[in-house]
């Protein structure tokens, strides 16, 4: 065993190079806004978005189409005398349930912070469906089979209805788009036919093929047909001309918000709440939320004038996923 021992420290060096390469650059590059970051996430740990401690224990749902074959997959008593490879098997659940208990020690809590979660999930998963692929066929017992049946059962019900569906809700607004809408139609039902022909013959590795097929299918036709007829048409900061403009940020700037506009945007504001004002005479201003203090300061300096609002939410302000963290104001200051 002490030949792995050098394997094992390569395995560990290059992973403190990859995993912590990005924090040894900001650290020295830019220690001031680090510290400033830091010290604002980790007091939001315990202050802000707390959720309870259980709040992640619905992880596997996470994994969509896949919630109930991920589910068993988390079923050691049942799965250990039936994987393959036991040890790998007891590694990827390990690494799981470890996953989400270290997680779920931190009162802030958001849905996406399970992504690391999904990696394992995803590889324990898998040692089930490969335990379906060798036995299924061969499988009596009712118990092992309805949920097979019930899940990949599902998926086809829900290739069949999805055309129908979507053609309720979209209705008139198809114009135009029949040709998408057709093609997504025909590869839809299809796939619920022969998914459902494929189960009962418990050829269950075609089943799985199917699975994955209208999974593409629904992202490549389905949400290329929906988007652009559901979402709201907001004006995107992508739309502004430069015009020799310099354009700075007020308050945090959103990434996706600087990654739309194309260039980096200068902070007014420090996070330590001295100003970096521009020795200019005229530029453009991106902010939201300015409080009446910092109103005070600019138009102390400079007139202000309001050009227009860029959004890059792509649903209505009404709606639960409308974040305002995508909204900013667009002013022209003029020194005085």
């Amino acid at each position: 065993k002490t030949s792995k021992i050098l394997p094992l420290i390569g395995c560990i060096l290059l992973a403190l190079i990859v995993g912590g390469w990005w924090f040894l650059y900001v650290r020295v590059q830019d220690p001031l806004t680090f510290e400033a970051i830091a010290t604002r996430e980790t007091n939001n740990w315990h202050s802000y978005n707390t959720k309870p401690f259980y709040y992640y224990w619905s992880f596997f749902t996470q994994s969509g189409i896949w919630t109930i074959p991920a589910f068993i997959g988390l079923l050691y008593p049942y799965l250990k005398s039936r994987v393959s490879n036991l040890k790998a098997y007891q590694f990827s659940l390990l690494w799981t349930l470890f996953a989400v208990v270290l997680l779920s020690i931190i009162p802030e809590k958001k849905s996406r912070y399970l992504m690391p979660v999904l990696i394992p999930l995803a590889i324990n998963t898998g040692f089930y469906i490969e335990y379906l692929i060798r036995q299924f066929k061969t499988m009596h017992n009712k118990k092992e089979t309805i949920p097979v049946y019930f899940n990949f059962g599902l998926i086809a019900l829900i290739a069949l209805a999805f055309p129908v569906v979507l053609y309720v809700i979209l209705g008139e607004k198809l114009d135009g788009l029949w040709i998408l809408f057709g093609s997504l139609t025909i590869i839809s039902l299809l796939i619920g036919v022969v998914l459902i022909v494929q189960l009962k013959k418990k050829n269950i590795s075609n089943v799985l093929l199917l699975t994955v097929g209208f999974f593409i299918m629904t992202f490549s036709l389905g949400l290329p047909l929906v988007e652009p007829l559901i979402a709201v048409p907001n004006k995107s900061i992508s739309a502004l001309t430069r015009d020799d403009l310099d354009v700075y940020g007020w308050n945090t700037i959103s990434p996706e918000m600087i990654w739309a506009y194309g260039e980096p945007i200068p902070a007014l504001k420090n996070d330590n709440g001295t100003y970096n004002l521009p020795n200019v005479d005229t530029f453009g201003m991106l902010g939201i939320n300015i409080s009446p203090d910092d109103w005070k300061v600019l138009k102390a300096k400079f007139n202000v004038e309001k050009k227009e609002t860029f959004d890059l939410n792509t649903v209505a302000p009404d709606s639960r996923r409308y974040n305002e963290r995508l909204v900013n104001e667009f002013y022209i200051l003029k020194r005085r």
